[in-house]
């Protein structure tokens, strides 16, 4: 039983890890991501819109990585992240 707990806590930081690196790269693509304070800011939209708005743009980062990527384990992993954004 301890391992699987162990085993869960290693999978859903390196989840978070991949999903924070996504982030990164989505702020600091060629169309500057905004975040979504700013997008609040700028368009006059409710939080939950501009929420929705951030995290299409971390998923479309999560599928481009996954086109790209060669390794199976690491394509499961991303899988679980564009999942957990849902």
């Amino acid at each position: 039983m301890m391992k699987k707990l162990k085993f869960l806590n290693e999978v859903r930081k390196v989840v978070n890890r991949e999903i924070r690196d996504a982030y990164k790269s989505y702020r600091t693509s060629s169309p500057k991501g905004k975040k979504t304070a700013d997008i609040v800011k700028d368009s006059k939209v409710t939080r939950a819109v501009a929420k929705a708005d951030v995290k299409s743009g971390i998923t479309q980062e999560l599928k481009s990585k996954f086109k790209f990527e060669e390794d199976k384990s690491k394509k499961r992993i991303i899988t679980s992240a564009i999942n957990k954004l849902k």
